[in-house]
């Protein structure tokens, strides 16, 4: 009796976990239709208004989560059939602006949140940042990098020994750069020919920065 109850109760078992992966498929099918239909109103709205009232590309605390929704109307917009004769300018226009909006908005909240670059939280917005600018429909990911190299190469050095204050920093900037960049190779530190003038200090470190 008791190994009865056991297989019955391993068939139910079974029996669930088919449910649950069946349950699981349908909510992605209707997750992914809900997108579908979410994505097809937007372009419609574009295409109508020449603008798009969703409060996703309003709301600045939201502004990845918008950046993920413009990247998918930038990919449904290329796919737009040409033939035919439709005019879809009014929706170009409508991502171009959005695209600079975002953009814009994600590169001053990088450029701030260096400012204050030793604290987790800002360095995580940082990370974020970068993430988000490195998307195909982005293409500031390079002003990004370079205004962090400058800011870099304008650290100033302290204590009387110069060549270990700059072996700290290139140290602390390579740290930066795994957390921060997508690509930790876009800013990577290289062998240099340290000058032994006193003069000039960060000039010194500037050879040690190589954008790919």
């Amino acid at each position: 009796s008791r190994c009865y109850y056991a297989k019955g109760s391993s068939g139910i078992n079974a029996e669930y976990g088919h449910l649950g992966d069946a349950l699981k498929q349908m909510d992605g099918k209707r997750k992914r239709a809900v997108e579908a239909k979410e994505l097809i109103d937007y372009i419609n709205e574009a295409q109508r208004t020449g603008e798009i009232s969703s409060p996703i590309f309003a709301d600045m605390s939201r502004i990845h989560e918008a950046a993920r929704v413009l990247h998918k109307i930038t990919l449904a917009a290329q796919d737009l059939p040409e033939k035919g004769g439709k005019d879809f300018s009014k929706l170009q226009n409508v991502i171009s602006n959005l695209t600079n909006k975002i953009e814009e908005h994600l590169v001053q909240d990088f450029k701030l949140s260096l400012n204050y670059y030793n604290e987790h939280e800002k360095r995580e917005n940082m990370r974020q940042c970068a993430a988000t600018l490195n998307q195909p429909c982005f293409q500031a990911y390079n002003d990004i990098v370079d205004h962090f190299i400058e800011v870099r190469l304008k650290t100033p050095f302290y204590g009387d020994n110069i060549f270990e204050a700059i072996k700290n920093c290139i140290d602390e900037t390579s740290e930066i750069v795994s957390q921060v960049f997508f690509d930790h190779d876009v800013i990577m530190p290289k062998e240099a020919v340290v000058s032994t003038q006193s003069t000039g200090a960060q000039n010194l470190i500037q050879s040690f920065y190589v954008i790919n």
